[in-house]
């Protein structure tokens, strides 16, 4: 996100208690994306000039905007977020670990791992994880069948 001359970034997190509210069927639908971007706008201490946005929609905001699919590989800016995004998400991983560790979030940035899916299956899901997230929904539907 761009402002005049001065950049403004900031990481906006959807909470997943948030996107389970949100009327999409899965919180990983694109459309909770443009929701945090859009809620990330909003939060900005300016209103900026210009929006870069890595894909090909827009926010639904009256505001200039520039999609760019495949925006890391066109744009420093959008590069530039990108990883502070993955530098966010790796930190917040770390600190899920602490509180959980058994389900070894500091390994699957994001991602499950094999051992994460296992104790999901085996103890069912911490806090943290997100109703919609299929390894969850399965671990209840399978104890509704018993």
């Amino acid at each position: 996100i761009k402002s005049d001359n001065n950049g403004e970034m900031l990481v906006h997190t959807v909470e997943q208690f948030f996107a389970e509210e949100l009327p999409y069927k899965d919180a990983k639908d694109p459309a909770v994306r443009y929701q945090a971007m859009k809620q990330a706008v909003l939060s900005l201490s300016r209103t900026p000039d210009l929006i870069l946005i890595d894909g090909k929609a827009r926010i639904d905001l009256p505001l200039a905007q520039q999609p760019l699919v495949g925006g890391d590989g066109k744009s420093a800016l959008i590069a530039a977020a990108s990883i502070v995004a993955k530098v966010y998400r790796d930190a917040w991983m770390r600190y899920l670990d602490a509180l959980y560790p058994e389900f070894d979030f500091k390994t699957h940035k994001g991602y499950p791992t094999r051992r994460h899916l296992k104790v999901i299956q085996e103890r069912g899901p911490s806090p943290v994880h997100r109703k919609s997230f299929s390894p969850v929904r399965r671990f209840f539907a399978e104890r509704i069948l018993e």
